[in-house]
């Protein structure tokens, strides 16, 4: 899967954590976490990177300038907006996540493509075999409320002018890996991932 496996924490840099999250896997994929390995090999914890977004965000102030530079300059946009229409089926979009090797998608509405959702492979999770093929017939925001509620039709956003700082703590307070750069129409024009945020902290640390 998506583990990559580490010795003792006391003995691993975060640079290097960093550098094994943006490491592409033989699947075309990203690192997402690390199992902490003790002096024995046994597993003794796990590191996301959303562990580490926070960590860095908790001590900015250590990297003066650094979370004060908007998204717009800080070029941390990096990601394509990958799209899935509104009255998709679910099970498309899930498809597509595969095909791409993406763990989510920008969800649009069918006549002027403005931003309405976010789906993602964790809304996959929890779905009883009884209910598997009802529920990915049905359109992806259908899905999205049944699944997790009105409030999963709540994209978290971010406009070119916002500091990084700011994504962060957007990404941090709503648990999510992605925030969407969205124009004034609230069309999609990029996304900021938490690899994003860690690529940006790497170049601004050399």
């Amino acid at each position: 899967g998506r583990f990559v496996y580490e010795s003792e924490m006391k003995n691993t840099s975060l640079r290097k954590l960093m550098e094994l999250f943006l490491k592409s896997l033989s699947n075309g994929v990203t690192n997402h976490r690390a199992v902490i390995l003790n002096s024995n090999g046994m597993a003794v914890g796990v590191l996301s990177q959303s562990d580490l977004v926070q960590f860095l965000y908790a001590n900015r102030s250590k990297f003066e300038g650094v979370t004060d530079e908007t998204v717009e300059k800080s070029g941390m946009a990096q990601s394509p907006v990958s799209v899935v229409c509104a009255d998709a089926p679910a099970i498309e979009a899930f498809r597509e996540m595969e095909e791409l090797k993406l763990s989510g998608l920008a969800v649009v509405d069918k006549l002027g493509g403005r931003l309405v959702a976010n789906i993602s492979e964790n809304d996959f999770r929890g779905l009883s075999p009884e209910a598997l093929f009802d529920c990915l017939s049905m359109p992806v925001t259908e899905y999205l409320s049944k699944e997790n509620g009105e409030e999963s039709l709540v994209p978290i956003t971010c406009k070119s002018n916002h500091k990084v700082e700011d994504v962060m703590r957007r990404m941090i307070d709503s648990h999510v890996h992605r925030v969407y750069l969205v124009d004034s129409k609230y069309d999609p024009i990029g996304v900021v991932t938490a690899t994003d945020v860690l690529r940006y902290f790497l170049v601004e640390s050399n």
